[in-house]
This record gives C-alpha cells, structure tokens and sequence, in this order.
C-alpha cells in the first residue's frame, strides 16, 4: 500500500489508549507527515502508517481535515 496526502488513518495513541484520526498532509521520500483529530502533529517513517487501519482518503488533505471520518461525525 502506498502512502498518499489525504489519507485518513485511525490510530490508537500507546501511552493515553485513546484512539484518534491522522490525516497525511505530506510525503517527503520515507518520511510521511500528518496532523491528528486532537491537533497533534506526526512526522513518521512510511512503514508507521502501513500499519495502521486506512479509513478514508480524498483528493487533498484540506479536503480530508474537513470530512466526516477525520471529524468523527461517521
């Protein structure tokens, strides 16, 4: 699976176990980059979010940011 900009992945933080949305707002060669539903940002490795559940994906991260599924409102 490949890591694009407007994917939205559901993702469950290890120290507070409580579950939030990334949204991918850049690839940079390895190293993707997103925001969560809390406003955390996250610059990861690729291999990071390949293991995390895809839950949604548009065409920009504007777009994504602003949906249902990153909202939680779905």
């Amino acid at each position: 699976m490949t890591v694009k900009v407007g994917q939205i992945y559901s993702y469950v933080d290890d120290y507070s176990q409580i579950e939030c949305k990334i949204c991918v707002t850049f690839v940079l060669r390895f190293t993707a980059f997103g925001i969560s539903s809390s406003g955390v940002t996250y610059d990861e490795g690729i291999s990071f979010y390949e293991d995390l559940p895809l839950i949604a994906e548009y065409p920009t991260w504007q777009q994504a940011v602003n949906s249902p599924e990153f909202k939680g409102e779905k």
